[in-house]
């Protein structure tokens, strides 16, 4: 007996072939398969004797016989998986009585098939003739290919009319192409020169699709300044979380997580605010992770 996986290209199709489930045995020839769990990420299809008509979309069940002309095929979604299965019982004639459960398992091989798309998308906020580190935060490119990861993501700068890119360990070293790992792990540095506000060419690729971006640059003076602040709805009594969602702030400086604080000017007057204990301060990296929460004092005001 064989039951030997399947290798099927990300889309494709193949045929199973004797060569990866046969269970014909001495004395046993002729078996129907029932599908008693179909494939996640795909389907089965039977096609006719002349393979050019789909017989049987989707099928429930296919015959010995089928599987020896290669009429059974496994089709792929498309989808960014990397295995895939389906549950058989295999059953004979009522007179040679035989039956076999087993799992078809399918190896998806990946392809690189998406091109990087813009995951962030925000203006460049830089002190009038200053250094900042151009981080994740400012500027992130991804793509659905789940074997992509942030160094295979490159981009190539082009024309910088009020600027220049350097690498953040050895300010004197120009960047022409940096990763979003580089990003990532603030290795990029982006030195304001000239017109307070500039676009900066981007070609991005992740090795085999291509497109193009643009950074936008504002220089301005120092500030700190709160980039949104949308409220949040508790239940009565009840303890709802302060996210980034609801509250963060942005600056043009290099200051972000533990160095970016908030100072309470003035308690909640039908709850309290609290971290580990009840909180006066909290920083820009408690509310990206989440670790502030608004305590209700279950009375009957409805605002605060």
């Amino acid at each position: 007996m064989l039951c030997v996986q399947l290798q099927v290209v990300e889309g494709g199709r193949q045929p199973v072939l004797r060569t990866h489930l046969d269970l014909t045995t001495n004395g046993i020839t002729e078996l129907m398969y029932n599908v008693s769990h179909g494939p996640h990420h795909g389907r089965l299809d039977v096609m006719d004797v002349g393979l050019v008509t789909i017989l049987r979309r989707n099928t429930a069940y296919f015959s010995s016989r089928e599987l020896m002309t290669e009429r059974v095929f496994y089709v792929h979604d498309d989808s960014e998986t990397k295995r895939d299965s389906f549950h058989f019982v295999a059953l004979s004639s009522e007179e040679e009585d035989f039956q076999y459960v087993g799992v078809f398992h399918v190896d998806i091989l990946l392809k690189n098939d998406n091109t990087p798309v813009r995951a962030v998308d925000k203006v460049f906020q830089i002190v009038t003739g200053g250094e900042r580190l151009l981080t994740g935060r400012d500027l992130r490119y991804s793509d659905a290919d789940i074997d992509t990861q942030p160094k295979d993501i490159i981009y190539t700068r082009r024309g910088i009319p009020n600027g220049g890119i350097y690498q953040a360990s050895d300010p004197t070293v120009p960047m022409f192409e940096f990763t979003q790992d580089d990003l990532d792990n603030f290795r990029v540095l982006f030195r304001h020169e000239g017109d307070e506000y500039g676009k900066v060419g981007l070609w991005i690729t992740d090795g085999q699709f291509y497109a193009n971006g643009v950074l936008e640059v504002r220089a301005s003076g120092p500030f700190v300044a709160v980039a949104n602040n949308t409220g949040l709805v508790v239940q009565r009594g009840g303890v709802g979380v302060i996210s980034a969602v609801n509250l963060s702030a942005e600056t043009n400086l290099n200051l972000w997580g533990q160095q970016l604080e908030f100072e309470v000017t003035e308690n909640p007057h039908h709850g309290h605010l609290q971290l580990q204990h009840e909180a006066s301060r909290f920083t820009q990296q408690d509310l990206e992770n989440g670790h502030l929460a608004y305590h209700h004092d279950n009375g009957t005001a409805v605002n605060d």
